[in-house]
């Protein structure tokens, strides 16, 4: 049985480069010993269930994780169904009593899921490139077998046949339709952790990997797979470096003076094509196994290998706390110290907003008493995050994610991803900006001595850029979450920390009438992640309501000042968030609502407890009187 370990000191201690002795971090290990026989029997229905229903719930709903983090001692028996707060008919008013009784229950429900250093666990989903890539290296450098255990591969074959979609391709995301990137990562991986067509005794596993060949042949073969998808067949031997455009190791000799200096790339994509110019340079095919690659050789082609012309095949693509080490900045590389990750410290790469959001916690931890959340952070470190936050704002007042936006937009047409567009440069979100605004608007009220005039500038700028940026039907478009209701969300903080108000802003009013005209018949919101596809708000299939998008969406319209004068719209919205909740407290798992680089969508499993429980607990405090 599968156990999550939390990391301790005692398990880690400070080496290998750890920072903090890993606090925050976890790892999955296998004990076949673990659990009672009921647990263990528990857990292989809850994978039956899943596996039944994969085609109409494709997102895991974390219930291994949730089942072994639950603690005993509850303050309520949560397996009454009775106790479903199922009070609030559509003939009901929402009580002060409901309201309160609901987020008891959510809270109560959610601390149970805290980890004992502190942080909250949960899985963040949804790329389902990213695994097969992994293996492929793995198998490439002789490792596959030394890092992946008999179960981890297990679990791994597991996974990719559960989001094989109902055709045999698998998607970008595991809500996607197939692509042929995907589909031929997931079946490559399949075959090099020992799946083949012939051979394996499960018929069901036979049939899906069928399938999945079969989709890959019937939309062009592995020719029409997109670049990174040539590079990383060219490395295993099955597809020819000719097939691929080139990626000259000399472009990294450009002066830092040119527009198209690898210095101006967006990070993420330094670290991907620095590695990849190399191995382009070098043509490296791995030292890999000649039955395997033959076999594929066959099976990914409808011609014969030797005979397939790979220059044409090149562009054939299926459409569909411490600084960096060393001189870091002849690196291209952004100043770290004072920020905050995207994950644990070890992580190391500095994220605007997780910096803001970080520094706002830090801030109101510290109006707090000591014996209740610890030592503060210190000033100096304090200093550090609004230095690191400073930093990063572009000369248009919009912030950035990883750094200070270094390219021209003109450059992004050079982009040789045919997959994810508006990549190749940094630029400005909308969440990033407000995430400063809000953490260095908190840090001037409390600390007014620091950089006082540059923070104001800061400020001036960061909120005028969100105005700026303000689409005609008063929403925002959000790119780290699913959609138009993120960035709306996220833009209203902004500018209501920064002492807009519903009289004063037009924009505030403008994001209102929006939001409340995407509000569903039931009450509540529920935005596909098409909209971050199209650029255009789109509902979910059937009208559905997702919690999490609700929670934004009530969230936005409080603060904005929507409750003070026309309440009903809200009274809904909670009604229908209330009604969602289930009788243990927890929320249900529905779609996607992370998003990374507009293509790629994220499951954040821990939102459906963290959003709605906020949303409802800014409801309870901002209104004055309940219907009784």
């Amino acid at each position: 049985m599968w156990r999550l370990q939390v990391a301790t000191e005692a398990d880690h201690g400070q080496k290998n480069g750890d920072i903090n002795n890993s606090v925050g971090t976890c790892l999955w290990k296998f004990d076949a010993d673990a659990g009672t026989p009921q647990e263990r029997a528990q857990v292989e229905n809850l994978r039956d269930e899943f596996r039944r229903n994969r085609f109409h719930v494709k997102l895991s709903a974390n219930r291994l994780l949730r089942m072994q983090m639950e603690k005993k001692e509850m303050t309520r028996d949560n397996s009454d169904d009775t106790y479903d707060i199922k009070l609030t008919k559509e003939d009901r008013d929402v009580t002060k009593d409901v309201v309160t009784e609901s987020l008891k229950r959510g809270l109560n429900y959610y601390s149970q899921l805290q980890a004992a250093d502190g942080h909250w666990p949960c899985d963040m989903l949804g790329p389902l490139f990213i695994g097969p890539t992994m293996v492929l290296a793995l198998y490439i450098t002789g490792d596959l077998n030394l890092v992946l255990s008999s179960e981890h591969q297990k679990e791994m074959k597991r996974y990719i046949y559960n989001h094989q979609n109902e055709d045999g391709g698998w998607g970008l995301n595991v809500e996607g339709h197939s692509t042929m990137f995907s589909s031929v990562m997931n079946y490559l991986a399949l075959r090099l952790m020992g799946e083949n067509l012939e051979e394996q005794d499960d018929t069901e596993r036979r049939e899906a990997l069928a399938l999945a060949q079969k989709w890959i042949i019937d939309h062009g073969t592995a020719i029409a797979i997109p670049s990174w998808g040539k590079y990383l067949l060219a490395i295993l031997g099955v597809y020819e470096w000719s097939g691929c455009n080139p990626v000259p190791p000399e472009f990294w000799l450009l002066p830092s003076f040119s527009p198209i200096s690898p210095g101006k790339m967006l990070s993420f994509c330094r670290l991907v094509y620095l590695p990849l110019s190399y191995l382009y340079g070098k043509r490296f095919v791995g030292k890999t196994t000649k039955s395997i690659v033959r076999c594929l050789r066959e099976e990914l082609y409808t011609e014969p290998y030797e005979e397939i012309d790979w220059i044409k095949a090149r562009d054939i693509s299926a459409k569909v706390r411490e600084n960096p080490s060393g001189d870091f900045t002849k690196m291209y590389r952004h100043a770290t110290k004072g920020a905050w990750t995207f994950s644990a410290a070890n992580q190391k790469w500095q994220v605007s907003d997780c910096t803001g959001e970080g520094l706002k916690a830090a801030l109101l931890l510290s109006l707090l008493s000591p014996t209740i959340v610890g030592e503060k952070l210190s000033e100096t470190n304090l200093h550090d995050a609004v230095n690191i936050i400073l930093s990063i704002q572009s000369p248009n007042g919009g912030f950035p994610a990883w750094e200070p936006a270094r390219a021209s937009r003109w450059v992004e047409s050079l982009n040789p991803i045919e997959f994810f567009e508006d990549t190749l440069i940094e630029r400005e979100y909308v969440e990033c900006t407000s995430s400063a605004v809000q953490a260095l608007l908190l840090f001037s009220k409390l600390h007014p001595g620091f950089r006082k005039k540059e923070i104001q500038k800061c400020i001036s700028k960061a909120l005028q850029y969100i105005e700026d940026s303000q689409n005609s039907d008063g929403s925002w478009y959000g790119r780290w979450g699913v959609c138009f209701t993120y960035g709306t969300w996220f833009a209203v903080e902004a500018l209501v920390a920064g002492g807009r108000n519903y009289e004063n802003c037009s924009s505030l009013r403008r994001a209102c009438s929006f939001l409340l005209s995407k509000q569903l018949p039931c009450g509540g919101w529920g935005e596909s992640y098409l909209s971050c596809h199209n650029k255009v708000y789109t509902n979910l299939d059937g009208e559905r309501p997702h919690a999490v998008q609700t929670a934004w969406a009530l969230l936005a319209l409080i603060k904005a000042g929507q409750l003070e004068r026309d309440a009903k719209p809200i009274n809904r919205a909670v009604k229908t968030l209330i009604n969602m909740q289930m009788p243990n407290g927890d929320f249900p798992q529905q779609e996607n609502t992370g998003a990374f680089m507009r293509y790629c969508m994220l499951n954040y499993t821990s939102y459906r407890n963290i959003f709605p429980l906020w949303a409802l607990g800014e409801y309870r405090s901002h209104v004055s009187s309940f219907h009784e």
